[in-house]
């Protein structure tokens, strides 16, 4: 939390909230537990630009940790998420095989 401790705020779409906590929704609480990379089922996913349009997304999670030298483990530091919009992944797709 560093010397400020301002665990409980989350920075969205460069607004700052006290409403929305990562650690209690799925997408986090699953790749905790499964301690391995995954892929989410597509959902309805809306950016936070003013007239963005909702789409279909997917999502890529996989876990990050540290590690403690004393004990050689690592410890489970939490998760990095990447937001794949299916409109581009099929684009990049056409475009990739539209030669072959």
């Amino acid at each position: 939390c560093g010397t400020n401790k301002s665990c409980d705020l989350v920075y969205t779409g460069g607004r700052e909230t006290g409403n929305y906590d990562h650690r209690y929704r799925p997408w986090y609480t699953i790749t905790k537990e499964l301690q391995e990379s995954n892929w989410s089922p597509p959902y309805l996913y809306v950016d936070s630009t003013a007239y963005s349009r909702p789409t279909f997304a997917l999502s890529f999670i996989t876990p990050i940790y540290t590690y403690n030298d004393t004990t050689n483990r690592k410890i489970f530091a939490g998760v990095v998420a990447v937001d794949y919009e299916l409109f581009h992944v099929s684009q990049f797709l056409r475009d990739l095989y539209n030669n072959t």
